[in-house]
């Protein structure tokens, strides 16, 4: 039987399993009214991250005529950023969650308003310039993004009561799974009744007004004045050299790294092949996305109930396989076919919950692995490796595009599927059924946002309110 992370929940097994709309309801009644604010407030933050910094940033780039090198830059801003997560976690314990939230989230909102500039600079021929904007745009929301996320989980841990956390956990994650699919279904259809560039506009419009809603929002919300104070005791750089001596961990982490940049290399390369080879409509990618969006939370909830029942480094090898597949498949796609938009869509799908599934994984046993102590040094390892697997492979994809042309998609193709089924027979090999694992982790995951899963695995290890160090 699973343990929860958070002992004492009335609800945890029902909310393992349950995925009833009106279970989910129930439960959401069933939380104190900071908790449900807390939810509101992520389900705004989710609407807003979809239309400023979602796939729809791919499309607008090259709305704007921006190179796919440039491109693959703008798509690596978000993941790199993420080194700045570990800095920012003083500044959350001087400052207070609420403080940190209230000032980046307004920030960042009021970066994002510098796309507007972007008719201005297309008005007087500055096409170079407009590309400018956008980048930067997109930098400065990433940069001050990350140094506040931070905040956000110990803000929750604050207000959630400990019993009720696999509740508040198992509502989210239905609430912002289904959220997801109907935005980008939103998304989808301001793209087909619009037109020209002015479509983008509007979407990121909304996001901007859903941002700052949230601020608002997150300023009704009770606690977050105190500070919170870790229980990491060695000093991050002793802690982080620990960690990379661990052999077991170091390879686990090399191992993931080169899982996740396959990942990465294909679900960055799919959206140009669709825009820029099959001309595929704005409104049809959004569609597309919005599928493997409901796939993922169909997977989802039988991930959660079957993963424990297999050996999960083989799950891994087995989910690295099937990337292998759908890249070698899509180098196989005939542009001139008229089937090829409908394998190519989906192929997207299967590629989207591939990434779910092994997010969920990967994640799972990295918590398993990580020791009681020198958590610091374990985390800012998973960190940097999730950065540069994430970071790295849309700068070197935007690179090949643009040097190859078609050829450059099959390469970027190709270099996920050798990558894929190399790192396959690593996964095969790879031993750590002798480790605990901590039960209940499905409920910190969101497969759909990588990135926030990344913040919240690292607050926990952290140490944060854990139940065994009390």
């Amino acid at each position: 039987m699973r343990r929860a992370i958070y002992s004492g929940s009335p609800n945890y097994k029902q909310s393992c399993t349950a995925s009833d709309p009106m279970f989910i309801i129930q439960n959401f009644k069933l939380l104190p009214v900071a908790p449900r604010k807390f939810l509101n407030f992520s389900a705004l933050n989710l609407i807003s991250w979809q239309c400023i910094v979602g796939s729809v940033l791919v499309l607008f780039g090259r709305s704007i005529n921006m190179p796919h090198t440039w491109i693959g830059i703008l798509q690596s801003f978000l993941p790199l950023s993420m080194f700045l997560v570990l800095i920012s976690i003083p500044a959350v314990e001087k400052f207070g969650p609420r403080r940190m939230i209230l000032t980046t989230w307004l920030l960042r909102n009021l970066s994002a308003t510098i796309v507007f500039l972007i008719p201005v600079a297309i008005y007087f021929g500055k096409q170079e310039m407009a590309w400018y904007l956008l980048m930067l745009s997109s930098l400065s929301f990433s940069i001050i993004r990350a140094l506040g996320v931070g905040a956000w989980y110990p803000w929750l841990h604050e207000i959630v009561p400990t019993k009720q956390l696999g509740t508040y956990f198992s509502v989210e994650s239905v609430y912002l799974q289904s959220l997801t699919i109907f935005v980008n279904l939103g998304v989808a259809l301001l793209l087909g009744l619009l037109h020209g560039i002015e479509k983008f506009y509007w979407v990121y419009g909304i996001g901007i007004i859903a941002g700052l809603i949230s601020v608002w929002y997150v300023s009704t919300i009770p606690g977050g004045e105190k500070a919170v104070t870790t229980k990491a005791e060695m000093h991050p750089f002793s802690a982080l050299q620990h960690a990379i001596r661990d052999l077991t961990y170091r390879g686990f982490i090399l191992k993931t790294i080169l899982s996740l940049s396959s990942l990465m290399w294909i679900s960055f390369t799919s959206i140009l092949y669709l825009r820029d080879v099959l001309s595929t409509s704005d409104q049809n990618i959004m569609i597309c996305l919005s599928a493997g969006a409901l796939g993922v939370t169909i997977f989802v909830q039988f991930c959660f109930k079957k993963v424990d029942q297999f050996s999960t480094p083989k799950i891994m090898s087995l989910f690295m396989l099937a990337q292998a597949a759908v890249a070698i498949v899509w180098c196989m796609l005939d542009p001139e076919s008229k089937a090829t938009s409908s394998v190519a869509f989906v192929l997207v799908a299967m590629e989207t919950i591939i990434n779910a599934g092994f997010v969920i994984l990967a994640s799972k046993v990295m918590m398993s692995l990580v020791p009681g102590k020198e958590r610091a040094g374990y985390t800012s390892l998973w960190s940097a490796g999730q950065a540069v697997a994430n970071g790295i492979p849309p700068i070197l994809a935007g690179c090949l595009i643009s040097i190859f042309n078609l050829d450059g998609y099959h390469i970027c193709f190709s270099i996920s599927a050798v990558s894929a089924l190399i790192v396959a027979i690593f996964w095969s090999r790879f031993n750590a059924e002798n480790t605990t694992v901590p039960g209940g982790i499905q409920h910190i995951i969101k497969p759909q946002q990588p990135l926030r899963t990344l913040q919240r695995v690292t607050w926990l290890l952290l140490g944060i309110k854990k139940d065994d160090e009390k």
